[in-house]
């Protein structure tokens, strides 16, 4: 059996060419996203003479979670502002997947099983494009980003004459995370 699983999503919050003037305002641009997948592939063949078993798992979670305070024509005058971008709450982004396979037969058993897991992200958190901002306490750019993969692989395989399993697992991890407040006119 085969199991293919795809997650592609942004997530934005912006807040663009705006003005306020509030000093008692308290502002928070804030872009949140959790991507997850379960999943389970397994094969099982039992037979006469020979049985032969796969599986086969292939997962993929990638995308951006982006928040942004930008434009020459924002003027803010606020108590605080926070500008955050997470990908890191709750569980953040997760992969579990389970790959099995059985085989089996009197004479040549043999089973496999294959887990491909990838994750990919951009969370990013900006101030930039010359916004001009007072705040009368703080100013506050973060980003979070959480990547974890539970992954488990494998094959049983039984004949009389011989008997092969196989399991194999690759895990491709990789993001950018990134908090900044950019350009000499910001």
């Amino acid at each position: 059996s085969a199991t293919v699983n795809r997650i592609h999503s942004d997530t934005h919050a912006q807040l663009l060419n705006s003005t306020l003037d509030n000093d008692a305002a308290d502002v928070t641009v804030r872009a949140q996203d959790q991507r997850t997948i379960d999943s389970l592939a397994g094969g099982v063949e039992i037979g006469g003479s020979v049985g032969v078993g796969a599986a086969v798992a292939y997962n993929d979670i990638g995308g951006t979670t982006s928040a942004l305070v930008a434009g020459n024509a924002l003027d803010l005058d606020v108590r605080n502002l926070v500008v955050a971008a997470d990908a890191a709450a709750g569980k953040g982004n997760r992969i579990r997947t389970v790959a099995a396979g059985v085989g089996g037969g009197s004479a040549v058993g043999a089973a496999g099983s294959v887990a491909v897991n990838r994750m990919n992200g951009l969370v990013s958190a900006k101030i930039q494009d010359g916004a001009d901002i007072v705040a009368q306490d703080n100013v506050a750019v973060t980003a979070a980003q959480s990547q974890r993969i539970d992954v488990l692989a494998g094959a049983v395989a039984a004949g009389g004459t011989a008997g092969v399993g196989v399991g194999s697992v690759v895990n491709l991890v990789d993001g950018t995370t990134e908090a900044g407040i950019l350009g000499a006119g910001t």
